[in-house]
């Protein structure tokens, strides 16, 4: 107890003799030891090792399904192969390991270089990212002398009570400290997940006395009150609650119509239609469509009542979901149009899964995708596909049969598969 006694004594002695010089050094509590931030971004990245596990390992079983007699360094290579034909997949296996590595920088950084330092003279703002990174987020100074006006407020328009903001304004510049991450790691006592999500919940709604407490009694302000002279900050200004979404019949009905759409999109899209675009899809008119959706949705939000900031979110979520709707939404209405039914078309190969029609009046077939596979139709050898002319006007391809082919093609000659391509124009 005595020890104890002595421990408390001595903290409190360093604290009043820290604050006596006029000095305070600020830490961001989301890369503290023991944070609860840090432990949810812990958390968070053993979720992002478990997902990429379990995908890599579903699309092990895929292939191995194609090819059961393969080894598995084949597999793997098909896979490998497979991946690197996808823009998009090349794009996200070199952005991502580039975007680990930033966050590490940044994480590293902000643990052991990032501080707001106050002084009885001035402030420092010290960057997580220093050297050549340091101009992606600038170290700052400012003297008190500077200040013309100092003032506590959202950091943008129906932002919540943890983005509160003191600003300070001189004659040609300002500058913004966040209030919620600063704190002072001598007496910075971590919370629970659960205590911390309560607390931000709390600070969300920019009442109550967590809200009080942040903009009043914070470090940084507490230093400014007690240690700066010549600078008052005008309080932080009791703002409503947010907006409620499921109070609001139409902006409810606008979030249940986008996860059903994005459900349709899924599948539709990638699960039960089997047909595909033979010509290139017209893009240019889903964007169009999804465009158009989200200014009417914004629109009607704002005359129902909706906050602008929820109609335009609202708005664009709506609009994406129904532009990514209409890729298998028009496919799919082509085919419930359609009077006669998939006809029969016979084909030459041009080689390099090139087709042409005996048809001159039908499109030209183009598949990318499984060149070994094509390979096997030599020039001048006829093939039938099974097209349909729905009432859109449009030819779609079927591509249950050669997804069969395929399959046994790759099965027969004891090699891996890959994902079927779709027909492109020639």
């Amino acid at each position: 107890m005595r020890a104890y006694s002595t421990q408390l004594s001595q903290t409190v002695g360093e604290r009043k003799h820290h604050l006596e010089k006029g000095l305070l050094i600020l830490h961001n509590r989301s890369f503290l030891p023991g944070s609860p931030q840090q432990r949810a971004m812990i958390w968070l990245g053993i979720l992002l090792l478990c997902l990429l596990i379990a995908a890599g390992t579903l699309l092990y079983f895929i292939l191995y399904d194609v090819c059961p007699t393969c080894s598995p360094g084949e597999i793997a290579a098909s896979a490998w192969g497979r991946l690197l034909k996808e823009k998009g997949m090349v794009f996200a296996l070199v952005a991502t390991p580039v975007l680990l590595v930033f966050f590490l920088i940044l994480a590293f950084g902000s643990r052991n270089r990032e501080r707001l330092i106050l002084t009885e003279t001035g402030i420092e703002f010290r960057s997580p990212l220093s050297g050549p990174l340091n101009f992606l987020h600038r170290d700052w100074s400012l003297q008190w002398l500077e200040v013309r006006r100092a003032w506590i407020g959202p950091m943008f328009k129906f932002a919540g009570g943890q983005f509160t903001s003191l600003f300070f304004e001189t004659g040609n510049k300002r500058r913004r400290i966040l209030l919620y991450p600063w704190v002072d790691p001598r007496h910075y006592r971590p919370r629970t997940l659960r205590k911390e999500k309560a607390y931000i919940d709390a600070l969300q709604k920019q009442q109550g006395p967590e809200y009080k407490v942040l903009t009043a009694e914070s470090a940084v302000v507490r230093f400014i009150a007690e240690h700066v002279r010549g600078v008052e900050i005008e309080p932080a200004p009791i703002t409503s609650t947010g907006f409620a979404l499921e109070k609001n019949p139409w902006a409810l009905g606008v979030v249940v119509l986008f996860f059903l759409l994005v459900a349709y999109t899924v599948i539709d899209g990638f699960v039960l239609i089997g047909e595909t675009y033979v010509t290139r899809p017209a893009y240019e008119v889903f964007a169009t469509g999804g465009l158009a959706a989200a200014i009417v949705a914004a629109r009607l939000l704002r005359a129902r009542g909706v906050p602008n900031l929820e109609s335009a979110v609202l708005g664009v979520l709506l609009g994406a979901a129904i532009g990514c709707a209409l890729y298998p939404g028009v496919l799919r209405l082509n085919q419930w149009t359609d009077s006669s039914g998939l006809q029969v078309h016979t084909y030459q190969s041009q080689g390099e899964g090139r087709f042409t029609p005996l048809d001159e009046s039908l499109p030209e077939l183009h598949f990318d995708d499984y060149p070994e596979y094509w390979r096997e139709f030599g020039v001048g050898e006829h093939q039938d596909f099974e097209l349909r002319r729905g009432g859109l006007g449009f030819y779609q391809l079927n591509m249950g049969p050669i997804h069969d082919a395929i399959v046994e093609h790759y099965r027969y000659k004891n090699r891996p598969g890959r994902e079927a391509g779709k027909a492109q124009p020639g």
